[in-house]
């Protein structure tokens, strides 16, 4: 059976299809990667693990899966998943909930429903394909720096984010619960302590805004990432503000 899991949408692929994994001994199971229909080994040999919960925790996995072995001339990894092992070893047949981690940084898989319990076990049990779509350009997503809470002033270090891989940082969306007048909201990204002449602008007498920077500002695992208001509104300052970071992994 073919799982196809699109990545950049976190969409099973076809709808309404989960694949069967036998209890009561070894299923082997074939994983391939493939980006623009071209099917590709992990660079640098990434870690893979397929982990599988139960439908009443999605925290803590039954059994997580994560021996797979190189198969080049596949383009893909291959791995028997022991049934005996783990929670699997005396649980009932029923549907199961998994995940798919990969690549370095790791990412998750949207989660997919199992079908424990149904098919053939052993070493004649067919090969079931998992089939994973990378996305085909930079991974970009929002990532939360922090809040300035009541009334906004001018050069008070505000947020708090410590960078976990590295990536760039292409601008800011800010959003206030009371709108700065009489001039416009200026904030600037903070890193390491230092100001980084990266202007994020919300206009008088707007609550939201997005700025993209000139150019992306560079960070490395671990870099503490703030912010602080450069100016504020000269009539009203504004209030309440929320800063998040528009972010592409490298």
């Amino acid at each position: 059976m073919n799982l196809i899991l699109e990545t950049t949408t976190g969409q099973l692929i076809p709808a309404g299809v989960a694949p069967n994994l036998p209890r009561g001994g070894l299923a082997p199971a074939f994983l391939q990667f493939v980006t623009n229909n071209v099917a590709a080994l992990l660079a640098g040999g990434a870690p893979i693990a397929l982990k599988l919960y139960s439908p009443a925790d999605l925290v803590n996995p039954l059994a997580t899966f994560n021996a797979w072995t190189a198969s080049p001339a596949d383009a893909g990894y291959t791995a028997p998943l022991d049934t005996l092992a783990d929670g699997l070893a005396y649980l009932p047949r029923g549907t199961l909930v998994a995940k798919i981690s990969y690549a370095n940084p790791n990412v998750d898989s949207q989660a997919f429903l199992v079908n424990y319990g149904t098919g053939a076990s052993g070493g004649g049990s067919p090969v079931t394909p998992i089939v994973i779509t990378q996305p085909t350009g930079p991974v970009n997503y929002v990532q939360p720096i922090g809040q300035f809470g009541g009334r906004l002033a001018v050069n008070q270090v505000e947020g708090f984010w410590r960078v976990k891989a590295p990536c760039s940082l292409l601008g800011l969306q800010l959003n206030a619960q009371d709108a700065p007048t009489g001039a416009n909201l200026l904030v600037d990204v903070v890193k390491g302590g230092v100001a980084q002449n990266k202007i994020a602008q919300l206009t008088a007498a707007q609550k939201s805004e997005e700025t993209i920077f000139g150019a992306p500002l560079a960070l490395a695992i671990g870099d503490i990432v703030q912010f602080k208001p450069t100016q504020i509104g000269s009539a009203k300052a504004g209030s309440n503000l929320d800063v998040k970071g528009i972010v592409t992994l490298l």
